[in-house]
């Protein structure tokens, strides 16, 4: 029991932000200021230690990658790291300070998360910009006979695409991710497309003008309901589509993509 809860403290540890201390006066009572600094922040970070001069600052001395550090009673300007100035009394200016930090750190690595799930689900190769209009069912056999060629689903996945969207369409305003009833796909992967002058998308005349197709895998579902969620939050915004479909190559969608996040 002893162990299995030094485990479960360990893990939560890991998904705080590691935050180094650095406090040049000695007058400090340096366990009392880091004692209350973590009981303000407890959720967010954990202390990995208080140095006394920038030069400690090393992250080969410590077991994690600094996120930030908390510099108080001193103005160093410290390179290749993010850091908050605050006093030793931690007024309510010095809080928001802090705060600001984590919940600017925490954003970042959010979206250095998403980038790199999304260039995962979403390979270079699997990026599209139509020039000409065409219509729904065109554009699956078409994705769907790239997607069989790289081993990534069987000849059956247009039609369960199509069975998809005989329940319901995959569409809301003018984007579309289509995916399977099933999570029966070989390998977990998505194709984007981008189409300005659209897609017709039903037989009520409606199109689209962007489009990612899902295939998932049992095994990652964990990962496309990830991606799904975001990719759902962000295209249901007519502005967000807008600058989406300007784009003009897959690095430059990502990138946007990411900062809409």
């Amino acid at each position: 029991m002893h162990i299995g809860n030094a485990v479960s403290e360990y893990i939560n540890e890991l998904h705080k932000l590691y935050v180094i201390v650095l406090l040049p006066d000695y007058q400090i009572d340096n366990n009392s200021f880091v004692s209350r600094l973590e009981r303000l922040f407890s959720q967010d970070i954990v202390v990995g230690g208080v140095v006394n001069t920038p030069e400690q600052l090393q992250e080969n001395h410590y077991p994690r990658k600094i996120d930030f550090v908390v510099q108080v009673n001193s103005n160093y300007v410290l390179s290749n790291v993010v850091y908050a100035n605050i006093s030793q009394f931690l007024t309510q200016y010095d809080y928001r300070q802090v705060n600001t930090i984590i919940e600017t750190v925490r954003h970042k690595q959010e979206r250095d998360n998403f980038t790199n799930n999304l260039r995962q689900f979403f390979p270079t190769t699997n990026f599209e910009i139509v020039s000409n209009k065409m219509s729904r069912d065109k554009l699956f056999k078409t994705i769907c006979n790239k997607l069989e060629e790289k081993n990534v689903v069987d000849k059956d996945f247009v039609n369960q695409l199509k069975k998809r969207e005989e329940m319901s369409s995959t569409a809301f305003g003018k984007v579309a991710i289509p995916h399977s009833l099933q999570m029966s796909a070989l390998k977990t992967q998505g194709y984007i497309v981008i189409a300005p002058k659209g897609i017709r998308w039903d037989e009520t005349g409606n199109e689209v003008n962007l489009v990612f197709v899902l295939a998932v895998n049992k095994d990652n579902k964990n990962s496309y309901r990830n991606i799904f969620d975001d990719l759902s939050q962000i295209a249901i915004d007519p502005k967000n589509i807008s600058k989406l479909i300007s784009s003009k190559n897959y690095d430059e969608f990502v990138e946007e993509l990411a900062e809409l996040l």
